[in-house]
């Protein structure tokens, strides 16, 4: 089970990650925030809020593609083992 502390919490996603729905697309470094936590039958999944590097660096296909989809590219799911705990003071 997550532990419900990691919301709030600043995190880095692990190497060799790729998106869930682009998966062709390398998301391995991205930073945000954990907003909130949801239990979903294939385990917990954490909301992140991407930080504005990470924005800043997304291809410009993904956010195009984002928008036509009115999908916000500023959030994603993920799952905890995608994940890892991160100090700001690191960036």
């Amino acid at each position: 089970m997550v532990k419900f502390s990691l919301v709030g919490k600043y995190i880095l996603v692990k190497n060799n990650i790729f998106c869930p729905d682009y998966n062709s697309m390398s998301i391995s470094n991205w930073r945000g925030t954990v907003i909130k936590i949801i239990n979903s039958s294939n385990g917990p999944l954490l909301l992140i809020k991407w930080d504005s590097n990470t924005i800043e660096s997304m291809p410009y296909d993904y956010i195009n593609d984002s928008k036509n989809k009115k999908l916000n590219y500023h959030y994603m799911y993920l799952k905890f083992d995608k994940i890892l705990e991160y100090k700001k003071s690191n960036c």
